[in-house]
């Protein structure tokens, strides 16, 4: 396993000591040999025999861990093929299963351990570990040149969308804010600026983000979460509070409210329509059990979330239930009565896709699974409303889906209906356009999309290359009126490895 930001230090008892080590009081560790400051743990070396001198901390369980040192901010996470410590911000440890091969690991907060994919991490929400077993990716050849891949836009409208916005993680230097905002030439792919996003203190250190919420009546970017570090990581008697960050991507500021009428960790989060309105659940908790999920109508403008409805779960509930992973839903229908879990009914086995339908009313919401009737394609990827054709009462949405007529899978946008199946169209096909892959991990990472009002969709795919080491993220529009595509490789030129995808806006 990987050890991450372990600092050790070994003390012993007969060395030359500064000033500030003769005033500090000391301690002797079990095997009677060495000595730690007050402010130090005597933690065991592992098999080499002997003790470090680890640094206190205030998170539950101490710095302890393995061999070796975890430090503030961190918890470990160990079991008898190694150690990691995890930032107990933005990760848990997942233990290991009984009899499995896989390693006790470090998740993100918003995923729940699996025993499948490349990193036993699997997204309830959205996912991002894909088995595209039918794909033959080796006939892929290098582009010469950058290409876009349909005609021009027909008589461009005036209020066609001229810039997309996007937020991304590089994993280059994960000592600073490794959260990155970018302006793209929506007709060209140009990358126009790229700041660094400041005062996010949820910094994911080089590693994924989960998707943030795009509004573009503000043009901001909206992330939700609690803070996992306070009171040594121990959740208090009467909940987390919820906070809300705003991204500005042109200057890169953020800002952070309390969420106000809500507890603890958002798990689910859909933007209603031009409302300036958000459907948010959070995790319901009784004493020191989770007993389901709670939904909020919650307004960005004042954070204040009002109560729309609680779906019960309890120990009893099989991971097939629909209720079972009702509050992490990422789409809300246009006047906000429903909200959709589109993805895998069993998640841990990324099993039954599928899309599950929440029905907000009163005190109790109520919610029921549907299989995915996907035509021609594997399964959808991705899921917007389409807000160019949307009413209140007739409206569809629209996904990213890899394509069975294409030997290399590339994605195709489907316009589809979740309560009528006879609503199914391809309304472009993209050609060059997929999920990222890492080296020896297979498919891996996040999708993002956008849709804007004047009928303009956008997602950021990845431009596959012989290698993926060479994939390059590239910018795909698709005009919902007439089906013009493009995908466009982004310029400057960046690596698909290098970064992760965080959001995208209109």
């Amino acid at each position: 396993m990987k050890t991450l930001y372990v600092m050790v230090v070994v003390v012993g008892v007969a060395r030359s000591m500064s000033w500030a080590d003769r005033l500090a009081v000391w301690h002797e560790c079990p095997d009677g040999k060495q000595e730690c400051a007050d402010d130090s743990t005597c933690c065991s070396a592992g098999s080499g025999g002997g003790y470090l001198c680890c640094q206190n901390i205030s998170m539950s369980g101490g710095p302890c861990c393995g061999d070796g040192c975890c430090t503030e901010g961190e918890t470990c996470c160990s079991d008898d093929q190694g150690y990691a410590c995890c930032l107990a911000q933005t990760t848990y440890c997942i233990a290991k299963t009984p009899g499995s091969t896989r390693p006790a690991r470090c998740c993100p907060r918003w995923t729940v351990g699996c025993e499948v994919g490349s990193v036993g991490c699997c997204d309830p929400a959205q996912p991002w570990q894909w088995t595209i077993a039918t794909a033959s990716h080796n006939e892929i050849k290098t582009p010469k040149e950058k290409t876009q891949r349909s005609i021009s836009w027909p008589n461009p409208r005036k209020t066609s969308p001229s810039e997309a916005y996007a937020l991304v993680v590089s994993g280059w230097d994960s000592t600073k804010s490794s959260l990155i905002a970018i302006t793209i030439d929506i007709a060209t792919g140009n990358v126009k600026s790229k700041v660094q996003v400041n005062g996010f203190s949820d910094n994911p250190a080089g590693e994924s983000t989960r998707e943030f919420l795009w509004d573009h009546t503000s043009k901001k970017f909206y992330y939700f979460d609690v803070n996992f570090t306070a009171f040594g990581g121990a959740r208090p008697t009467n909940g987390r509070q919820p906070y809300l960050v705003t991204v500005d991507p042109i200057s890169g500021t953020t800002t952070r409210a309390s969420i106000t009428g809500a507890k603890d960790f958002p798990t689910g989060y859909a933007r209603v329509s031009d409302s300036g309105k958000v459907i948010m659940a959070t995790e319901a908790w009784e004493k020191s059990a989770q007993t389901g999920y709670a939904f909020y109508s919650l307004d960005l403008t004042t954070a204040v979330a009002t109560p729309a409805g609680t779906i019960a779960v309890d120990a009893s509930t099989k991971e097939q239930d629909p209720a079972y992973y009702a509050g992490y839903h990422r789409v809300a229908s246009p006047d906000g009565s429903e909200v959709y879990r589109v993805g895998y009914q069993v998640v841990t086995q990324q099993t039954g896709p599928g899309v599950g339908i929440i029905t907000l009313g009163g005190t109790t919401a109520t919610t029921k699974w549907v299989s995915e009737t996907t035509q021609g394609h594997d399964y959808f990827m991705t899921a917007n409303v389409d807000t160019h054709n949307a009413t209140d009462s007739k409206w569809s949405l629209l996904s990213l889906a890899p394509s069975l007529t294409d030997p290399k899978r590339g994605l195709d946008l489907v316009r589809w209906s979740p309560s009528d199946t006879s609503v199914y169209t391809t309304v472009a096909t993209l050609g060059n356009a997929h999920p990222p892959r890492v080296m020896g991990m297979g498919f891996l990472g996040y999708v993002a999309s956008v849709v804007s009002t004047d009928g303009t969709f956008a997602s950021l795919v990845v431009d596959q290359a012989a290698i993926p080491e060479a994939d390059r993220w590239a910018l795909a529009t698709v005009d919902l009126t007439t089906g013009a595509a493009k995908v466009m490789p982004l310029e400057p030129f960046d690596l698909a490895g290098t970064w992760s995808i965080s959001g995208l806006g209109i």
